[in-house]
């Protein structure tokens, strides 16, 4: 007679042989969802199917192999059902094939863990508990962490990267439930992407770069501020000017402030444009964001006059129903802002130009724009080489969602801009960043617009009779230049 423990260990053995031989229509029916399997692959391979039934190969391969006996000659309903299932057999062997792979990871993955120590002084290692595709190229394998924290996951992740999932996108805990989410891609990212065209990039979208699956994209709607570190020949100042670029090609009513703190030199593709200021001095820029915080005074008034929260329920509203005042008279006073600071150190610190009232004066300003200025439609971003505490504190960055980090020198760097090590395990790839938008993080490639490229497409939009980079420009001013060069 059968103890219990017999029959527990059968029924085990026969809950996994199930699921091995259902997982290849698992992964079928997870790939329709997702829309991950390869369509064009499997139907070239019902063509085929179809062509070598229509001139009976089918038929003649079993007559080579003695095995005519078998062809359905006079079971019409078997015959068509075989053809039906040859039909659809490519998507069957996607299935075979995702299935086969995952249980040889299966095979091997707790000796694995065992050996990147994910392993409790109990004995327990995390155990298997779904794998299924997020998007073309990226899955999601969840384990039950049994009692090993995420911080050993962590810890673990280039082991993990070598023998299991080839490139970690994020690893993300529910302690609640006891589990942790691993996405991961076998694709690497591409070294160099080249922005062929800056436009079409409607709606305060900008690029933030191409992951293993493609092209990421975020708005100043939803992530109004950003916070974007680099240390020098990173790609920080690069991208940057391929972020200006896009916005302001692709947005005609948008302002844009340029705080460049290096005597003006990282800006000088952006000197004498309509719609942009470029202030290069700290003093200078202290003014303007007082200048700037007076205007968020000025807006947030408009705004409740209105009775709008924010300024996109204002821009909805029909023409009859919207007030003005003395400060926003018309559509054009109340268009977005963009603030950037190009090296907040300069800004933020005591220096040659600026003292201790003046720099903590600017980060006072700079941290009440990242706390109101979305309502109202002013964005700040904040660029810098130095990660250091001192320059972007807590005050700042809590307001920053969205933070872009290039390769970091050390874990405290990465740390203080992500609140992780990320930045500090990229690879020596100008251009490499870690994205993290909320508590999300992608490894993303930016993309490169050439200097030459910027000055082609912004050469015509030129104020040519300014040769000094432009202060201030009135309202109206700016109305007739954006006339004149159809910007």
């Amino acid at each position: 007679m059968k103890t219990k423990t017999e029959k527990r260990d059968n029924l085990g053995e026969l809950i996994k042989t199930f699921n091995r031989v259902t997982r290849p229509f698992v992964e079928i029916v997870h790939g329709v969802r997702k829309g991950t399997i390869p369509y064009f692959e499997c139907g070239a391979w019902a063509l085929m199917v179809s062509a070598g039934v229509a001139l009976g190969v089918d038929e003649w391969l079993l007559k080579k192999a003695h095995l005519s006996f078998l062809y359905p000659y006079n079971h019409p309903i078997i015959y068509w059902s075989l053809q039906a299932f040859l039909l659809v057999s490519g998507f069957f062997f996607w299935g075979i094939r995702e299935a086969v792979k995952l249980n040889r990871l299966l095979s091997t993955l707790t000796s694995i863990f065992v050996e990147a120590g994910l392993k409790t002084n109990m004995g327990r290692v995390p155990s298997f508990v779904a794998d299924r595709p997020i998007d073309s190229g990226v899955r999601e394998m969840v384990l039950s962490m049994n009692g090993v924290p995420l911080s050993a996951f962590k810890q673990a992740r280039e082991k993990l990267e070598t023998d299991v999932f080839g490139f970690i996108e994020e690893m993300k805990d529910e302690r609640r439930k006891g589990l942790i989410k691993i996405k991961y891609s076998e694709k690497d990212i591409p070294k160099i992407i080249n922005l062929e065209s800056p436009y079409g990039y409607r709606h305060y979208d900008f690029i933030v770069g191409n992951t293993r699956t493609g092209e990421k994209r975020s708005n100043l709607e939803t992530t109004p501020h950003l916070l974007i570190a680099g240390t020098s020949n990173s790609g920080k100042s690069t991208y940057l000017k391929q972020f200006i670029s896009t916005l302001y090609l692709n947005n005609r009513s948008c302002e844009f402030t340029l705080i460049d703190l290096k005597n003006g030199l990282e800006s000088i593709q952006f000197h004498n444009l309509p719609r942009v200021k470029v202030v290069t001095r700290p003093q200078d820029a202290v003014e303007k964001l007082a200048r700037l915080q007076k205007k968020i005074a000025e807006r947030a008034k408009f705004l409740l006059a209105n009775g709008c929260h924010k300024i996109e329920e204002f821009f909805a509203l029909p023409k009859d129903k919207k007030k003005w005042t003395e400060q926003v008279k018309s559509d054009k006073d109340i268009g977005r802002h963009v603030v950037i600071v190009d090296e907040a150190a300069e800004l933020f610190l005591v220096g040659a130009e600026l003292n201790a009232e003046g720099a903590s004066k600017a980060r006072r300003i700079v941290a009440q724009l990242a706390a109101q200025g979305r309502a109202v439609g002013v964005h700040i971003i904040v660029s810098t080489q130095r990660p250091d505490v001192k320059v972007i504190d807590g005050t700042i960055k809590t307001n920053l969602q969205g933070r872009l980090c290039f390769q970091m020198p050390d874990n405290a760097s990465s740390m203080t801009i992500l609140d992780s090590v990320r930045a500090a395990d990229l690879p020596d790839i100008k251009g490499r960043a870690i994205w993290r938008d909320g508590t999300a993080m992608t490894e993303v490639q930016v993309p490169l617009l050439s200097d030459e490229k910027i000055e082609e497409l912004l050469s015509p939009m030129r104020e040519k009779q300014k040769d000094t980079p432009k202060e201030e420009v009135k309202s109206e001013e700016l109305s007739e230049d954006n006339e004149e060069v159809g910007v």
